[in-house]
């Protein structure tokens, strides 16, 4: 797992901006949370943290494929929780390219013991 000093919110954020414009994704909308522990929480005894992204986004099918594989091959712990992918309607029969709304929940883990 990534250490405390690069595992924070910039860097998931600046990692997900990163390989968001390389596959030309429109951005939607961005949400992060940074803390998933609660107190009792089996989590909270182990001192792992959990980052957490919802990324919405309109896209073609390649271009989130691209984006799905930028994210695996990077070297940060990624996990990809969640994502849908609809039809966003105005398409083209011509190319066969239609765009989709797409909403994707991942989270990064750093360990830290002692808190």
């Amino acid at each position: 797992l990534p250490s405390p000093e690069v595992a924070t919110q910039e860097r998931l954020l600046e990692l997900v901006q990163e390989k968001r414009e390389r596959a030309q994704l429109a951005p939607e909308s961005i949400d992060i949370k940074s803390d998933k522990r609660s107190k009792g929480d089996k989590a909270a005894k182990s001192g792992f943290l959990e980052i957490d992204v919802t990324i919405g986004a309109t896209a073609t099918f390649e271009q989130f494929l691209r984006f799905l594989n930028a994210l695996e091959r990077h070297e940060t712990f990624l996990r990809v929780n969640s994502f849908t992918c609809n039809l966003a309607g105005g398409g083209s029969d011509d190319d066969e390219t239609y765009p989709l709304t797409i909403t994707l929940n991942l989270s990064t883990f750093r360990y830290e013991a002692g808190k």
